[in-house]
């Protein structure tokens, strides 16, 4: 996986979650008590079985394959494609991170606050030590807005405009079809988009963002846990 991350920018992992464990993500998504149309913020502070998640086993073990044993999470949202909240995203870069408050820093640029959570754009050198895993809770086919990626578009840094034109006309497109309680690990600054979902179903997908050290300057991660759990056997048992 490491060697696909290093040359793709993206890597899909198969069966990392069960059926039952999908069904206690989708619940844990429905009990969300900050959930908008379309998705949700800071889910590590509003879900302890979903922060749980992000630190099981298999799950932490991916982020673990691409960062270290030092890695952790440090941001999770939920997107979810339905009839209702069926949405178009364009050619794009993560490049913005959740902090704990503002300070200003070098480097650090595009300051603006997502529900009530200060947001910033770090330097190039801090997205390329975050690795986001998106965790699929429903099967994902062509027809249910797939995440369309650009491979290798990772290894230059922050792109503008022209450049991101450029990648389009010359590289060949990855549609990333997946099924439920697969895992989609991907690089921040990968080129990716994604078309409007034509079928009527669910595409609900936790997008966990994971990083391996501190800010720098005084920054600090809004969701980086006090301390770095152990990774643990995922239990259904022990975490309901």
């Amino acid at each position: 996986m490491k060697h696909a991350l290093w040359n793709d920018g993206f890597e899909i992992v198969e069966g990392v979650l069960h059926q039952d464990e999908v069904e206690e993500l989708r619940r844990a998504v429905d009990e969300l008590p900050s959930r908008h149309r379309g998705g949700a913020r800071n889910l590590l502070q509003h879900s302890e079985f979903i922060a749980a998640v992000a630190t099981s086993q298999p799950v932490k073990a991916l982020a673990d394959a691409a960062l270290g044993a030092d890695a952790f999470p440090v941001r999770a949202l939920l997107f979810d494609k339905a009839p209702g909240a069926n949405w178009k995203v364009p050619w794009h870069q993560d490049t913005a991170i959740a902090v704990a408050q503002r300070v200003d820093a070098p480097g650090f640029i595009g300051w603006s606050v997502k529900d009530g959570v200060a947001h910033v754009h770090p330097p190039a050198t801090i997205l390329e030590r975050m690795v986001s895993l998106r965790i699929h809770l429903d099967d994902c086919g062509p027809d249910n807005g797939p995440l369309r990626v650009l491979p290798g578009s990772h290894r230059y840094g922050k792109l503008d405009d022209d450049e991101i034109e450029r990648w389009r006309r010359t590289t060949e497109e990855v549609s990333c079809c997946v099924s439920q309680g697969d895992v989609l690990v991907m690089k921040p600054l990968l080129l990716h988009a994604s078309s409007p979902a034509k079928s009527l179903s669910h595409r609900r997908v936790i997008h966990i963002e994971y990083a391996s050290g501190p800010l720098p300057e005084g920054l600090r991660w809004f969701e980086q846990p006090t301390q770095t759990l152990p990774a643990t056997e995922f239990d259904l048992q022990d975490l309901k």
